[in-house]
């Protein structure tokens, strides 16, 4: 990604996986991704997944620069817990291991009980995703989408369409 937007566009990309993959901690993620956003002056914060729902809440403590968030888990978070393997650790696949990797269950916990995606973001959004996602229903996504377009801050926010396979947002 970085060879295709070099030299013009600069990504900051810091390792949430604070402390560790093994004991991650979603308020030390969102205040890692803060600090980070203060010390550069970011034009758009960017979350992928569960980096969505870090960046929404990047936002919400101040950072208020535009969002892009690419396949964002928005009103699912609280259906992970139940859908968890019994025990702690949970085992679950990690990308950059390519393998799976433990995780402690006080994890899934609190993206339970973040509301990241409860109230509309006081900042413009884009959204792009899979129609056809096997782990995140379009209509989950679209249906808090929806809720946002209803909130009075609505005039801060795209339109959303879809293209193909990929649904976006683009400016009204």
């Amino acid at each position: 990604m970085r060879a295709l937007l070099a030299p013009g566009v600069e990504l900051v990309t810091p390792d949430l996986n604070v402390p560790s993959f093994e004991k991650l901690d979603f308020e030390a993620m969102v205040a890692l991704g803060v600090e980070s956003g203060r010390a550069i002056a970011p034009c758009a914060i960017v979350g992928s997944s569960l980096g969505a729902l870090v960046a929404l809440d990047v936002v919400r403590r101040g950072m208020a620069r535009p969002l892009i968030l690419i396949a964002p888990p928005l009103g699912l978070a609280r259906e992970w817990l139940p859908t968890l393997p019994p025990g702690d650790p949970v085992e679950v696949f990690n990308h950059a291991r390519n393998t799976n990797a433990p995780i402690h269950r006080a994890f899934f916990e609190q993206i339970a009980a973040t509301d990241a995606d409860r109230e509309a973001p006081p900042v413009p959004v884009t959204i792009f995703m899979g129609i056809d996602d096997e782990t995140l229903p379009f209509e989950r996504v679209e249906a808090v989408w929806q809720r946002w377009r209803r909130t009075p801050r609505r005039d801060r926010a795209s339109s959303p369409c879809r293209a193909g396979t990929i649904a976006c947002s683009r400016p009204s």
